[in-house]
């Protein structure tokens, strides 16, 4: 059995991140021992009529073949990284937003209305300046602001991963119980 980083047992919790990849990682081992032929796994679905298996993850009504695809391709992605040829979901509005704008506008740059702006200025006046353009009030407010966003974005997204990872597992010993029950009988 490969695991996903060498480790010891006791390193992390049972509810871990990692202890969820290192499941979802096996199930999709033992999918793939078991499915010899995944092409047989075409035209049939979750839930139809041969669909004898107990273990049905809830709500999906998918192909079989495409939900075998997309396990597997999840699997390689989380042991390998995603492909860098893959389109990020970002970049079309981006391309968009991108292609609105035609020309070039031309404005001046900050250091040279900072220095133009200084120049008029007094000494006292300077100091003034400074002091209020710092940003040094506004960091220390915002700061607490940013870091318990931070932190709740990490825990919202951590806790869909762990959920994601729970019901892909399911998916992958559902289609292995499906495959032995439908294809295995066949045999």
């Amino acid at each position: 059995m490969r695991r996903v980083v060498p480790h010891k047992e006791a390193e992390f919790s049972s509810h871990s991140i990692m202890k969820a990849m290192e499941r979802f990682v096996q199930a999709v081992q033992d999918m793939d021992e078991t499915i010899l032929v995944p092409s047989r796994l075409m035209d049939l679905e979750v839930g139809d009529a041969s669909d004898t298996v107990e273990l049905k993850p809830k709500g999906m009504s998918t192909d079989l073949y495409r939900l075998y695809m997309m396990v597997n391709c999840v699997k390689n992605e989380l042991l390998w990284g995603a492909n860098s040829g893959e389109v990020d979901e970002e970049e079309p509005i981006t391309t968009v937003a991108t292609s609105l704008t035609k020309g070039h506008t031309r404005r001046p740059s900050t250091a040279s209305v900072a220095s133009t702006q200084s120049a008029t200025l007094s000494d006292t006046d300077s100091e003034m300046s400074n002091e209020n353009d710092s940003g040094i009030e506004g960091e220390s407010e915002s700061k607490p602001d940013y870091t318990r966003s931070v932190e709740t974005s990490f825990r919202r997204h951590l806790y869909g991963l762990q959920r994601s990872l729970r019901q892909m597992t399911a998916a992958a010993a559902y289609l292995t119980k499906r495959y032995q029950s439908d294809i295995g009988a066949n045999l």
